[in-house]
């Protein structure tokens, strides 16, 4: 390979793609498609099956444990199992019509589609191997970086860590870093010896094993040759992909700014801007995609000394030959184009009419201040707790509940006080009596020296009639702490005023059985499930997880769906957006001034603002940023 250069196997790759383009994408378009309608539905069905253990989700503090069960062994199995397999069945394809393309020998379409239908047995064997192979490296990486959390990140809460950064904090960053990266570069040395592994398995003169030790022999001395090959692809086609859709924003950005003086005529730009900007990054996939794999023919045929690997289709019968016929039939352009176009057309009416038919008003979304109000005060605190009764902006405080040693109900997030106060006594194994003589107010500012742990029963007296609550047990796990809890609730009488919330599922039942006149809701950090099956009120979601599609689904089923922890003025504007019931923030002035003026909005407005990523870059101020401005007026552009 060193002989006859790198840019040679790239310039013999991009002349095969042009050769076969044609061929290897109307390939890949049915691959997709037969995906689609076969796969997809059995699939979701399956893992839906699997996903839970007895119950509806398996979620946070159980999803480890049901990882090791039999069914969630069976689920990683056929998950991760269907990642390599989907990729495998559309590589292959694409190999053999590049690979004959070579001997002049040109695949049909139809030869194609038959020797993949005939070795998907092999191929779904194949990616077992790999799934086998892929779990192990993450055992490996996992294994390093989990050592480095237990050696310098275990002793106190992770909170204290990542809040106040001491010298083991940067340790575990620069030796995970450093872990993580030898782990790549050994797993990209291990690709790249393997990477002639499956067409040498493909031939079926090789077992597995077999064809890893011809590709490990064959590529001998060869690593740095097939790292240049391979990373000048990749240099080379991420920057054509940044040019291009760069380019094509740029363009639309100039019109928009300099040639577009209304409403009407921005969503028209950024409409097309959309389309434009779609159908670009799918060509750009696909000839990625599709020039790797030329290259890796080249190189393949190169190494093995000039070896075809194009055999006559066998292992097909005659029957699944006219099926693969008449899907060809079905999928040819003359029918499919005005199917598509007729699709769009629909769609487009649809969205208009939906557009001009939007409500003028929108439901605000309420403001819970996190750990009471953590952005202004010392979280968890009668301080950030009265702060956020007196900004007038938040519907409930969210506060953190767990039990000292002699089972008092203290309101506090982590395990121990380091973040807060630099004391590392754990809260379960110290009293109460001495828990509350640590100033927890001191390292927020000097204004709040002197502020102490809390009891529960302080909270509610101190916000009874004045503000509601949504209370959060935290390790909970061998303790009365739920039973307590809503001990107290009911004898402060403000069943109306809490809801009470948790990551374990334990404790969402435990209190289910206990009471029925106060609201209960589930927070989720990851889980494994259909979380609308869950008897909740509500579901706390991660911020960084919540999408439309996601909200929609579970409140089409009567939840409410809250997101956690949002600060951020745009991610903020997107949850109101998407219409979450609820968001949980360390600055819940922002959210509310924020929401306040999103519902002054017309639903014009609400739209062109839905584009605002894609003018943001041209305007200092975009029309987000009005919403959270002092004036709350719109920025002074053509827009207006």
């Amino acid at each position: 390979m060193n002989q006859i250069g790198i840019v040679n196997f790239l310039r013999s790759g991009l002349r095969l793609l042009r050769q076969g383009w044609r061929q290897m994408a109307v390939y890949a378009l049915i691959i997709w498609l037969l995906s689609l309608i076969l796969l997809a539905p059995p699939t979701s069905w399956a893992l839906k099956k699997l996903g839970s253990n007895g119950d509806v989700i398996v979620g946070n503090y159980g999803l480890s444990e049901w990882l090791l069960s039999v069914q969630g062994i069976a689920y990683v199995l056929l998950a991760g199992g269907l990642i390599p397999f989907s990729v495998i069945l559309y590589v292959v394809g694409l190999f053999w019509i590049v690979n004959a393309s070579i001997d002049e020998a040109a695949l049909t379409i139809r030869e194609s589609m038959a020797r993949v239908f005939a070795a998907i047995p092999r191929l779904i064997r194949f990616s077992l191997y790999v799934l086998g192979v892929g779990l192990v490296l993450v055992l490996l990486l996992g294994i390093g970086l989990g050592g480095i959390y237990l050696s310098l990140l275990s002793s106190h809460d992770i909170n204290y860590y990542k809040t106040i950064h001491p010298p083991q904090w940067y340790w575990a960053l620069a030796l995970g870093g450093t872990w993580a990266l030898c782990w790549g570069v050994a797993a990209g040395y291990l690709v790249l010896r393997s990477i002639f592994v499956l067409p040498i398995w493909l031939e079926g003169d090789q077992t597995a094993r077999g064809a890893y030790r011809v590709s490990w022999e064959k590529t001998e001395g060869k690593f740095k040759p097939l790292a240049g090959v391979f990373g000048l692809f990749l240099a080379i086609w991420l920057l054509a992909c940044i040019v291009l859709e760069g380019g094509v924003f740029a363009i639309a950005g100039f019109v928009l700014t300099h040639l577009t003086f209304s409403i009407n005529g921005i969503l028209y730009v950024a409409t097309v801007h959309l389309l434009v900007s779609t159908f670009l990054e799918t060509v750009l996939n696909f000839i990625g995609m599709a020039w790797c794999i030329c290259i890796w023919v080249v190189c393949y045929r190169h190494v093995m000394d000039s070896i075809s690997v194009r055999k006559p289709v066998s292992g097909i019968s005659l029957k699944q030959q006219k099926i693969t016929i008449r899907l060809l039939k079905i999928l040819r352009l003359r029918v499919m184009v005005p199917a598509i176009a007729g699709l769009l057309i629909i769609s487009g009416c649809l969205s208009i009419w939906m557009l001009w038919n939007a409500p003028d008003k929108m439901p605000l979304p309420l403001v819970i201040a996190h750990r009471a109000g953590a952005g202004a005060a010392p979280e968890n605190t009668l301080a950030a707790l009265e702060k956020a009764i007196q900004d007038g902006a938040t519907d409930y405080v969210e506060i953190d509940v767990q039990l000292t040693l002699d089972g008092v109900i203290v309101v506090t997030h982590d395990k121990d006080l380091m973040k807060m106060a630099g004391d590392p006594r754990s809260i379960r194994q110290t009293s109460y009596a001495e828990l509350s003589q640590v100033d927890i107010g001191q390292l927020f500012g000097p204004e709040f020296k002197g502020q102490r742990l809390s009891e529960l029963s302080e909270f509610l007296q101190a916000g009874k009639g004045r503000m509601k609550f949504v209370i959060e047990f935290k390790y909970s796990a061998g303790t009365d702490l739920v039973e307590k809890t809503i001990q107290v609730v009911n004898q402060y009488g403000m069943q109306d005023d809490v809801v009470l919330m948790s990551l374990d599922l334990n404790d969402i039942r435990r209190s289910q059985q206990l009471t029925s006149d106060i609201s209960i809701g589930y927070c989720v950090l990851t889980e494994v499930g259909d979380l609308t099956q869950l008897d909740v009120d509500f579901v706390a979601i991660q911020e960084k997880n919540i999408t439309p599609k996601l909200i929609r689904t579970i409140q089409g089923q009567g939840i409410d769906v809250c997101g956690w922890t949002v600060d951020d003025g745009k991610r903020i504007l997107e949850l109101i957006e998407m219409g979450v019931n609820g968001i949980i923030t360390n600055e819940p002035v922002r959210v509310a001034k924020i929401a306040e003026r999103y519902q002054t909005l017309n639903p014009a407005q609400r739209t062109l603002l839905s584009y605002r990523r894609f003018w943001d870059v041209f305007y200092d101020m975009g029309l987000w940023g009005a919403l959270s401005s002092d004036t709350g007026e719109l920025p002074g552009n053509p827009a207006n």
